[in-house]
This record gives structure tokens, C-alpha cells and sequence, in this order.
């Protein structure tokens, strides 16, 4: 009981606290430098093309994304569980990516 109990809490440090700690770690070392200013002036000139390419993007994301997994599954040999998985993985990465866009739109009000 005590093993399942240190492994689940290895997995929670590593997928939640890690995360967090490198983000309160980097955000000071990139507000410092230019290089956001360099791409938020980059997407203030670019916003039409760069809203664009996003909707298509997030759009792909979620319609194609059963297809890739299909398309590798033929390649490979996946189990069920695997399957089941590599589909989830589309709503974590489709949240991951609208998480940063909305801080990144955040950040320029």
C-alpha cells in the first residue's frame, strides 16, 4: 500500500509541481528579455494571418487527430489501451495550447 502510494505521489510531483516550479523559474529570465516584446509587436502586425492559422491549426487538431492515431496503429501494434490514450492525448494538448494562447493574449491587454 505504501508503494502505490509513493508512486502516485512521483507522478503527481512530476506532472503538476515540476511544471509549475520550471514556469516561476523561466517567466522572470523571458519578461527581462526582448524577445517577447519582439513577438507580441510580430503578432500585433501579423493578427489577421496569425488568428487564422490558429483556428485552422485547433481545427485540425481536433478533426484529424483520430486519423494520425489510425494512420500509426497500421504502422504499428498498438493494444487498446494505447489507442485509447494516444486519442485523449488531442483534449490535453488542445488545452495546453488554449491555456497558452490565453495567457500569451492576457499578457498583451
Amino acid at each position: 500500500m505504501l508503494i502505490k502510494y509513493i508512486r502516485s505521489t512521483i507522478i503527481v510531483i512530476t506532472q503538476s509541481i515540476l511544471p509549475i516550479l520550471g514556469l516561476l523559474i523561466c517567466t522572470p529570465l523571458l519578461l527581462e528579455s526582448n524577445a517577447l516584446n519582439t513577438v507580441r509587436h510580430s503578432l500585433v502586425r501579423l493578427n489577421a494571418w496569425f488568428l487564422l492559422f490558429h483556428g485552422l491549426f485547433y481545427f485540425f487538431l481536433v478533426l484529424l487527430w483520430p486519423k494520425v492515431v489510425s494512420r500509426y496503429r497500421a504502422q504499428n501494434h498498438l493494444n487498446a489501451e494505447q489507442i485509447k490514450i494516444a486519442l485523449n492525448i488531442r483534449w490535453y494538448l488542445l488545452g495546453i495550447f488554449l491555456l497558452i494562447d490565453s495567457l500569451v493574449l492576457w499578457r498583451s491587454i
